[in-house]
């Protein structure tokens, strides 16, 4: 059986939720801007904490391992999705030289 080619007009919503692809983003992100602030466990942590509030933080078990996995398989289809076309001009300029001047 052969899946469907991946397109700007797939439907991602209906495969995967939107908060799986909103934390695959971000992660993604990260990874573009070549923040070494950001790391992946800190932004699981986060939105495992936002969907989850009563639960404390994970901790390194099968569980984290399973979350990380789907998380950077998404990762690489929104990448795919893309066209890895990364490269952009920020729009606020100005705003990331203030906060990089903070730092």
């Amino acid at each position: 059986m052969r899946s469907r080619p991946l397109t700007e007009t797939t439907n991602l919503n209906a495969l995967v939720p939107f908060y799986t692809v909103a934390t695959a983003c971000l992660l993604l992100a990260g990874k573009v801007t070549s923040d070494e602030v950001i790391k992946n466990r800190d932004v699981i942590n986060v939105s495992y904490a936002i969907l989850h509030p009563d639960k404390p933080p994970l901790e390194l078990t099968d569980l984290y391992y399973f979350i990380r996995e789907g998380l950077l398989e998404m990762e690489l289809l929104v990448g795919r999705l893309l066209r890895y076309r990364f490269s952009f001009e920020h729009p606020h300029q100005d705003m990331v030289i203030m906060l990089a001047m903070l730092r």
